[in-house]
């Protein structure tokens, strides 16, 4: 989990962002999937407000413009297609001045496991992503699946088809209410996200390329320190005999999953004893990473029944390695351009994650850059750096756009 303090570290760059674009006819109403349940004013800010909040917990950072920022619940799919619903964010720039049609930036958060972490629940993340918003940006931020308004108990981690339906509907709702509320979405998208963010980010810009183009056009895209390599690098993570500092991902990646696709089909067909009846109650939407973190072992494999991981190392039609392959989303031909970030000492998320996807990325013909902000930064410390980082690039491709 990133904590506040950790957003004091280093030099902060500030980018801030100025541009008109075309008027847009409002969005026909919709029905089903994107439609709105419900939408209330969460806060409202002005920009000497806001660059008072920045002072105190983000030097430098200034307020360009007011902000207002709404939480919407919308109907969505889960991953079996029913229905159900889903709450995020959406935040508005007020006070604009001259600036009248605005693009729109989709931020997904990283890893959470409690319910008070998610975006529509946490007092800080809406301040975090308001530096969008107060720099011109519709911002546009999920829950996800198993986080707030939505019933399901356990969120389906890292799994690209939700994270794509979530992200898809949200914005529909997000561009039906700027049409109520008056605000013009000019169709550029920028997508970003940091740690299990940066792989929603990736998943999201393909989904949007490979299924909903004539919807959404993506501008560019900053995925940050994300698992992308899910059956390489991270498969290879999962084999090493070696500490991790949050084994709480892998059990919670392995629960998600077998709900998804079944490959135990039961917790005790691939967890020892006795983490096949003590693990599931712990991601109940209750309980911090750090407090899962002390019922595991130090080397996450050790959860792992010995003749279940003995298939995953020799079995390539294995079901978790299938299900990993096929949850990775970085082997395509995007249209727009891609710029990874990711510290070369992250011992969460290993840098050739990023490397991997850049490598295929660019055998591709995309236009992708890779770039280490802070070198030897780990997890936790790389975040603030990459985020500015990311935010003066999108800005400089929202201008060139």
């Amino acid at each position: 989990m990133l904590r506040i303090s950790l957003l004091l570290r280093g030099i902060l760059a500030v980018f801030l962002l100025y541009q008109a674009g075309c008027d847009l006819l409002s969005p026909a109403d919709e029905s089903g999937r994107g439609s709105i349940v419900s939408s209330s004013l969460v806060w409202s800010k002005t920009k000497d407000d806001l660059t008072n909040t920045y002072n105190e917990q983000l030097p430098i950072q200034l307020g360009t413009f007011g902000v207002d920022t709404y939480k919407i619940v919308y109907n969505t799919v889960d991953a079996d297609g029913k229905a159900t619903i889903a709450s995020g964010l959406v935040q508005f720039p007020t006070n604009t001045g001259s600036l009248k049609n605005y693009p729109m930036l989709v931020e997904f958060n990283g890893t959470i496991t409690h319910d008070d972490q998610a975006p529509t629940r946490s007092s800080f993340y809406p301040i975090l992503t308001s530096m969008y918003a107060t720099s011109g940006y519709i911002v546009v931020v999920p829950d996800h699946l198993g986080f707030g308004d939505n019933p399901q108990a356990l969120h389906p981690y890292v799994h690209a088809g939700t994270t794509v339906t979530v992200s898809v509907d949200l914005m529909r709702a997000a561009r039906k209410l700027a049409s109520e509320k008056g605000f013009k979405w000019n169709r550029k998208v920028f997508i970003t996200g940091y740690s299990q963010g940066g792989y929603s980010a990736l998943a999201l810009h393909r989904g949007l390329d490979d299924e909903y183009s004539s919807e959404f056009s993506v501008s560019a895209s900053a995925p940050m320190a994300g698992p992308y390599s899910l059956a390489g690098a991270m498969a290879d993570m999962i084999l090493a005999e070696k500490p991790h500092p949050n084994p709480f991902y892998l059990p919670y990646l392995l629960l998600a999953y077998n709900d998804i696709y079944k490959f135990g089909p039961n917790d005790s067909d691939y967890l020892k004893t006795p983490y096949n009846t003590t693990l599931r109650p712990l991601y109940n939407r209750k309980y911090f990473g750090g407090e899962i973190n002390q019922s595991l072992p130090d080397v996450p494999l050790h959860i792992l029944k010995t003749e279940f991981l003995n298939d995953f190392k020799s079995n390539p039609n294995n079901g978790l390695r299938k299900a990993l392959k096929e949850n990775e989303r970085y082997d395509w031909k995007p249209k727009a351009p891609i710029h990874f970030y990711h510290c070369s000492g992250d011992q969460d998320v290993p840098p050739s994650n990023s490397q991997l996807a850049y490598n295929k990325l660019k055998a591709n013909g995309a236009t992708v850059t890779l770039t280490d902000p802070a070198p030897g930064e780990d997890h936790g410390g790389c975040f603030i750096q990459a985020f500015f980082a990311s935010k003066g690039w999108i800005a400089e491709q929202n201008l060139n756009k």
